[in-house]
């Protein structure tokens, strides 16, 4: 492989990893709009029969996207320790524009009583996972991520569950699997269980951080495997039904993005306190989110929204294109066909 070549698909590799640690922003959508993702596809499809040369020609895709995606997620625990909100604005905004995706597939379908009632359920799926967690956090103290590190014997299938439940989220249309792991709570204390260099200096830590990788991995390989063969069969046999509690959903993760466990803190004091982070706590003098970052927050949720409406209808419109291009070849090659058998009979 050229070295331009190289260090091109690097680049483009990135933009996959850009999107791998954002909630609500596809990998897949990256490698469309990049021109990749149809020399991933080959490269993955001809693995068996040559598998050096599949192996060579994604691996400065793979090497750009893990590069990348290390420093996302450096950079989200980073920005979510300084202005949380703003952080999830920006996530919110690249879930909402992120709608096209399922909207498409809901084209020319009359909105009825039972179409609402879908989208309903969804949202309120997706709305009670981050409200009722926030909630129990808030009032008692307790969430999975507070136990994260403490070498509970239960840390283990929970996280083998989570990985299975991220991974699934990640199959389904619309749906990143950082985003559920997001409503969950157990997003930014993942994170930050790996990128924190405390914890790695820290052996007691080590029990979590490998044994806890490795339930996320098998759960993650579970979840993936079993909800493509599940979503494949629902989408055919349920279409329309499944797209509306789909894009429910959706609409529902946009309130989990701002009321979820990560939104509450522990104060700092020694206390046992707990305060939205928009609030504050004013009896020990906490402050709670500032008016800068509610601007800020507002700017990114709009702008990013717009940008990711504009990538998704601009990948569709693409995808679109080559399908009509793919289904002119055969009607060509056909009349040709015709055209030489009517040339022949006539001779």
């Amino acid at each position: 492989m050229k070295s331009k070549t190289f260090w091109i698909d690097f680049l483009k590799g990135t933009t996959i990893g850009f999107a791998i640690p954002i909630p609500g922003v596809s990998g897949g959508t990256m490698a469309v709009l990049t021109g990749i993702f149809d020399k991933i596809a080959n490269a993955v499809a001809s693995i068996k029969k040559d598998f050096w040369g599949s192996l060579r020609s994604i691996l400065p895709i793979v090497l750009g996207a893990l590069f990348m995606a290390i420093i996302g997620f450096f950079g989200i625990k980073k920005g979510f320790e300084y202005a949380p909100f703003a952080l999830s604005a920006l996530f919110g905004g690249l879930v909402l524009g992120s709608t096209p995706v399922v909207t498409k597939e809901l084209r020319g379908v009359s909105m009825k009583a039972m179409h609402g009632t879908r989208i309903a359920i969804g949202f309120v799926i997706a709305a009670g996972i981050g409200i009722a967690s926030a909630l129990v956090y808030y009032f008692t103290g307790f969430s999975i991520a507070s136990s994260l590190q403490s070498n509970v014997y239960w840390i283990y299938p929970v996280l083998l569950v989570a990985g299975f439940i991220g991974a699934s989220a990640a199959v389904v249309p619309g749906i990143s699997g950082s985003m559920m792991m997001y409503l969950m709570g157990l997003y930014v204390p993942v994170v930050s269980l790996y990128t924190t260099w405390s914890n790695w200096k820290d052996s007691t830590l080590y029990g979590v951080m490998f044994g806890g990788g490795v339930c996320l991995i098998i759960g993650g390989i579970a979840g993936f495997v079993l909800t493509n063969l599940w979503m494949k069969d629902l989408i055919a046999k349920k279409h329309d039904p499944t797209y509306e509690v789909i894009l429910g959903f959706i609409f529902g993760s946009l309130v989990s993005l701002f009321i979820n466990p990560q939104m509450v803190k522990t104060t700092t004091d020694g206390t046992a306190l707990n305060y939205w982070i928009y609030t504050g706590l004013a009896g020990a003098n906490i402050p709670g989110t500032p008016i800068w970052e509610w601007i800020v927050g507002s700017v990114l949720f709009v702008s990013s929204a717009i940008l990711l409406f504009c990538i998704t209808t601009r990948v569709q419109k693409k995808e679109a294109i080559a399908k009509m291009k793919a289904a002119e070849v055969p009607q060509a090659q056909g009349t040709d066909s015709a055209k030489a058998l009517n040339d022949s009979e006539q001779k």
